[in-house]
């Protein structure tokens, strides 16, 4: 039994770690098909205010 519940979550653990390399090689491309902005330029009248604001 611990035995196949181990393979199960090693299995789990490599498909997540190879996702998540793919996801960030690939985020450019996910962001503008999901139409999504990960940060944009934001106007003030404030001397020094900071030009970029990140999106959450």
């Amino acid at each position: 039994m611990w035995a196949g519940l181990t393979a199960i979550c090693a299995t789990i653990l490599v498909i997540a770690m190879i996702g998540q390399s793919l996801a960030i090689a690939n985020g450019s491309y996910i962001n503008s098909a999901l139409g999504v902005k990960t940060s944009e330029v934001v106007e003030s009248d404030e001397p020094g205010a900071l030009g970029r604001h990140r999106s959450l």
